[in-house]
């Protein structure tokens, strides 16, 4: 260790990307609550904090934009930090902060946990590590998926920045599916994950041949329009398609875990989002159930 003299200089080296969330206002919605742990339901399209392939945002230059005086866009921990300190009827004014114990992808919807002390974080990171915690997942996939229930253990390993693959020497990841239901061309699954690898769910589904049925990293399409699925779609005369869905058609459902170790295991369910609701009610009018 050097001993500093008088007149000595340190100079501190903060690393690019090192940055302080700030609150923001977005609307949330609250499924559960207690004095030292939130679960919120995320919709799709926000990220749950800056995504590694986006800097701090899309559009966002964190060494240019910065030393302009410009603000990168919020996301969705900077709603959860706002919701603590200015909203929660359980939290304002406590100096709390959102401690995230898993994550959800930008483009997937769902219940989302989040502790507000070290407590509840040591408490529900101990609970994943153990395997304890179960998630449960909706998911239109591409095809025919036969059987009515299977478990892919397949191992995962990153190749390039951000994105994962299938190989033996790579990580443990384990995935559990049933059948929900059946249509032309797509199937519909409950998907259970027993390991939380990073796009993990998406990458096993890729691996058996049905893919999710939006996924443009993984998948064959990125959004799903009615055209496709209408045999006799016709389209209004000078305007552009929309599409019923252009996000991963993925939702998280539902939560399993425990507040507090004196608290027994409680289920937490998030509301299938609307336009994953909107896409099945699409299929199942246009695109025949098969048995």
């Amino acid at each position: 260790m050097l001993a500093l003299g008088k007149g000595d200089k340190v100079a501190v080296f903060i690393p690019e990307g090192t940055r302080r969330y700030e609150p923001h206002p977005l609307p949330l919605e609250v499924l559960f609550e207690d004095g030292h742990v939130l679960a919120v339901n995320k919709p799709a399209g926000l990220a749950v904090i800056p995504e590694r392939d986006e800097g701090v945002g899309a559009g966002f230059t964190l060494t240019q934009d910065v030393r302009a005086g410009l603000k990168p866009p919020p996301t969705f921990i900077s709603g959860l930090l706002h919701y603590l300190q200015d909203l929660s009827p359980l939290s304002r004014g406590k100096g709390l902060r959102p401690r995230l114990v898993h994550r959800l992808d930008k483009d997937t919807s769902g219940v989302l946990l989040v502790a507000k002390d070290p407590e509840a974080e040591r408490h529900l990171s101990g609970q994943f590590e153990d395997r304890v915690i179960e998630k449960e997942y909706v998911a239109l996939v591409d095809g025919r998926v036969e059987g009515e229930e299977a478990t892919i253990n397949l191992p995962l390993e990153e190749t390039t920045r951000g994105k994962m693959r299938t190989n033996l020497r790579g990580k443990e990841a384990v995935t559990q599916y049933r059948i929900q239901e059946r249509f032309d061309g797509f199937t519909l699954l409950k998907v259970i994950p027993k390991t939380g690898r990073t796009h993990q769910i998406r990458v096993h589904l890729k691996a058996i041949g049905h893919p999710l049925s939006v996924d443009p990293l993984y998948g064959n399409r990125s959004a799903i329009f009615l055209s496709s699925l209408k045999a006799d779609y016709k389209p209004k005369k000078g305007q552009t398609e929309t599409p019923i869905i252009s996000r991963l058609t993925l939702h998280a459902h539902k939560i399993t875990f425990e507040p507090l170790p004196w608290v027994g295991k409680i289920t937490v369910e998030a509301p299938m989002a609307e336009d994953m609701d909107r896409l099945i009610r699409v299929l199942r009018k246009y695109r025949k159930i098969l048995l």
